[in-house]
């Protein structure tokens, strides 16, 4: 699974549209947009960040990285 389909993936199992994660990354709706189409690259920092956010829920799972496994 490509790192688009991931960001997606989580970001719909924690309930979030893709307006709430802009907001808490501090970017544009388009721009999440972009990267779960794998149309844009993700810069390191927003990487860590949505990483950080997805994850919040998440710590009682396992394997719930946004890295391919």
């Amino acid at each position: 699974m490509d790192i688009g389909n991931r960001i997606k993936e989580l970001r719909k199992k924690r309930g979030l549209s893709q307006r709430d994660l802009a907001v808490l990354l501090g970017v544009q709706k388009r721009r999440i947009s972009h990267w779960e189409k794998n149309t844009r690259k993700i810069t390191a920092e927003n990487y860590i960040k949505i990483q950080e956010i997805l994850q919040n829920g998440e710590k009682n799972e396992q394997n719930n990285t946004i890295h391919q496994n």
